[in-house]
């Protein structure tokens, strides 16, 4: 176990033993094992899990843009989606939380993949490669044609598999389900009809991430193709997007906008707002980026929409 890991496990420890009875004490430390320190800032790529059934691990090419707690995705406005209505290859930035740059997707471009955007529009096959600052290739993310289901593949650069999300039909749902390189499934999506949220659950029902699109006023986004989703998947950030109606058992005195709990406050928010005190790991992270554009081309890009410009 690293220093780190070492000393996060006995400030818990010692946090729950102070609170809770000896049956709670197991059970809430249980729950956490060795992976639960969290801290607002901290991207220190050693505090995941890591194991040998991992495909990505700290010293992946992908660890670092992995290692944020959440990232701001911007899909960027093509021209001829604005004033031709031709659905053009997706590129995207990335930012951490604070809007610093830290990498970009790329669609591949072709003049067949041109010409099947048009004809398939959502059933349409992708191929999206995930860049570094510096543009290194770190992850690729692709799908092959689907009718109905669609089935959505992330890849190392070395074309390791390292997990699935698979879109399943619903008449009134949104729903997804994550798979890790095993085929285990981890995570859930289970969202409106209409929805703009879209909160991954895992087998106890508790969150474990979040991908939402932030609306960037009306009549700017009815004439582009520019949206911007926000994946947060660490518990911290988590709790604060759960928390703005709940008060702070810390400060009882005011309700906060977002509660970023400390390192000893964390299970207690976690339990108030249903958030997993579980880190994830590269793998995962990396199938729910994996996910985050897989509900960007089945929902939001203009191939999505009934009505085009």
């Amino acid at each position: 176990m690293s220093l780190i890991r070492k000393s996060t496990y006995q400030l818990l420890n010692t946090s729950i033993r102070s609170r809770y009875p000896l049956s709670v004490q197991l059970r809430k430390f249980n729950s956490i094992g060795t992976k639960s320190s969290y801290s607002k800032y901290d991207t220190n790529p050693n505090r995941f899990s890591e194991n040998s059934s991992n495909v990505l691990n700290s010293e992946s090419a992908a660890a670092p843009l992995l290692s944020h707690g959440g990232l701001i995705i911007s899909r960027k406005l093509e021209v001829l989606s604005v004033f031709a209505g031709i659905e053009q290859a997706n590129r995207y930035e990335l930012c951490d939380l604070n809007g610093n740059l830290v990498g970009y997707m790329l669609e591949e471009a072709s003049l067949l993949g041109t010409l099947m955007r048009q004809v398939f529009r959502t059933h349409r096959p992708f191929k999206v490669t995930v860049f570094s600052t510096q543009m290194m290739p770190l992850l690729t993310v692709y799908r092959h044609f689907s009718l109905i289901n669609s089935k959505v593949y992330v890849e190392d650069m070395g074309s390791n598999l390292v997990g699935e999300v698979h879109q399943e039909w619903h008449i009134y749902k949104r729903r997804y389900n994550l798979f890790d390189s095993n085929h285990v499934q981890f995570g859930r999506i289970s969202s409106g009809f209409l929805s703009w949220h879209f909160e991954v659950r895992d087998i106890t029902g508790k969150a474990i991430s979040s991908i939402g699109r932030n609306f960037i006023g009306l009549a700017r986004e009815l004439f582009t193709d520019m949206g911007k989703y926000v994946l947060r998947m660490d518990p911290s950030y988590l709790v604060a997007e759960r928390s703005s109606s709940i008060v702070n058992p810390y400060n009882q005195q005011q309700q906060q906008q977002y509660w970023y709990p400390s390192s000893d406050q964390l299970v207690d928010a976690c339990e108030m707002t249903g958030v997993s005190t579980r880190l994830l790991t590269y793998d995962e992270r990396a199938v729910l980026l994996a996910n985050a554009i897989s509900i960007d081309f089945d929902y939001f890009s203009r191939s999505s929409s009934p009505v085009h410009f």
